[in-house]
């Protein structure tokens, strides 16, 4: 049976021939997500349901066909920003990119600089020999040019951070008292350094009374849903389930906000149930 896995939805482990549906496996504990016919998401199932499918064979190695796995290549890196020099693959298939290299620990990639966020980039990978699998991105351009060029986006992008923070600045009437020019086309210097000690103070403070809560991000353009559960260290699949529906509730145009807390109150029951029975 030859299965057109281009088709597949994000995430999908399998395909199960019996139920003509893409399946999502996790392990420790072994649980199942499907994806319904003209579904919009993936559907965690219960205990008894995955427990009825295993006595009828559903999901025996002939029925349960696996994804087949893709080497990590050059192509990891189209689409991302210049300074993403490294990738890798982690034991579970999964690929992350970096701008440091990246370091095998457990199951798990690390940045070499803690400071480096790690980005993620898909999944479904090779996982043989995994802790080798780092790559380094092929530019042509000499190392000590890349490094101008993310020196030169860093100052590029601190300039236009001070200029965006003096105009709020600016706007909620928080000016410094020793500056008495208008700021129409030029800030005034003093003028930035108070919207940037500002910014700094409230950070520091409360990355004081809550580190838990901070991560570093400065390394990133952007970040997705998968990246934010890394750097939290959010493992268990039903937390993660959990945390990608609580970020776009009623916003992914399949669900409205109800179904979607609905869900969510499913899923943190049924991990309730699951850590009871341990």
């Amino acid at each position: 049976m030859s299965i057109d896995w281009s088709k597949a939805p994000e995430g999908a482990t399998h395909y199960c021939k019996p139920h003509g549906m893409w399946h999502k496996a996790a392990y420790n504990p072994f649980r199942v997500w499907v994806w319904m016919q003209n579904a919009q998401d993936w559907e965690l199932q219960s205990k008894e349901r995955i427990d009825f499918w295993l006595s009828q064979g559903d999901l025996s190695g002939h029925n349960l066909l696996e994804r087949p796995k893709k080497p990590l290549t050059q192509a990891v890196f189209n689409g991302l920003p210049s300074e993403y020099r490294w990738a890798g693959v982690e034991a579970s298939g999964k690929a992350y990119a970096c701008i440091c290299e990246l370091i095998p620990k457990q199951t798990w990639l690390f940045a070499k600089d803690a400071k480096s966020a790690i980005r993620f980039v898909g999944e479904g990978y090779d996982t043989t020999d995994w802790q080798n699998s780092l790559i380094e991105r092929e530019t042509g351009i000499p190392v000590s040019k890349q490094n101008q060029v993310v020196e030169r986006k860093e100052s590029i992008t601190d300039v236009a951070r001070s200029i965006e923070a003096a105009r709020v600045a600016e706007k909620s009437g928080n000016r410094c008292a020793t500056c008495t020019a208008n700021i129409c086309s030029v800030i005034d210097d003093c003028y930035v350094q108070r919207a940037q000690e500002e910014s700094a103070r409230v950070a520091e403070q409360s990355e004081r009374t809550y580190p838990h809560y901070f991560k570093d991000v400065s390394g990133v353009d952007q970040i997705d849903v998968y990246a934010v559960l890394r750097l939290f260290e959010v493992t268990d699949p039903c937390l993660q389930h959990i945390v990608k529906k609580a970020l776009c509730a009623g916003k992914r145009g399949a669900k409205d906000w109800a179904k979607d807390v609905q869900e969510i109150a499913d899923t943190a029951a049924r991990l309730i149930e699951l850590e009871s029975g341990k």
